[in-house]
């Protein structure tokens, strides 16, 4: 949920309704964009009503940071720190989930993330598709969709 809220109080555009830049890369458009939102059915009731709570104020932080010049660095460091820890998620779930599942360790152990990684493997295999996380979603392009909307929420300037 932590996520989430920081997402929403910052204004960090998932679904790509709002214009910034850079533009969204044609890899970012693939991306399931409604998944942050249908991430939130599965959240407790009161952590939903924070979220609602928090989506409706008309003014988000951001453009008060874009009409005051005092807070835009402080928000852009806590963008570009919202940003690393989205690059930290990534590289996390390259090293550990994704390669600990196609391991013969894991699937040895009975791990039920190997199997559920071995069969959803098999099923994108049978029709050609990329491998997909345990959520049925291309986990790579889901993550790096993540990164780059945190990205573009930047007010002065790119960041890499």
């Amino acid at each position: 949920m932590h996520r989430h809220a920081l997402d929403v109080f910052l204004d960090v555009d998932h679904q790509l309704s709002k214009a910034r830049i850079p533009a969204p890369t044609e890899h970012n458009k693939k991306a399931d964009q409604s998944f942050m939102v249908r991430m939130r059915k599965y959240m407790p009731g009161k952590h939903q009503d924070f979220l609602r709570y928090l989506s409706s104020h008309r003014m988000p932080i951001r453009n008060l940071a874009k009409e005051i010049p005092e807070l835009r660095e402080p928000y852009d460091t806590v963008v570009r720190a919202l940003k690393e820890f989205r690059d930290f998620h990534m590289r996390i779930a390259c090293l550990y989930i994704v390669s600990m599942a196609r391991s013969e360790a894991a699937r040895a152990a009975g791990c039920p993330l190997a199997a559920r990684m071995e069969k959803l493997q098999r099923e994108n295999a049978a029709i050609r598709q990329p491998p997909r996380g345990t959520g049925g979603n291309e986990l790579s392009c889901l993550l790096k969709a993540t990164r780059d909307a945190t990205k573009r929420t930047v007010i002065a300037g790119n960041i890499d």
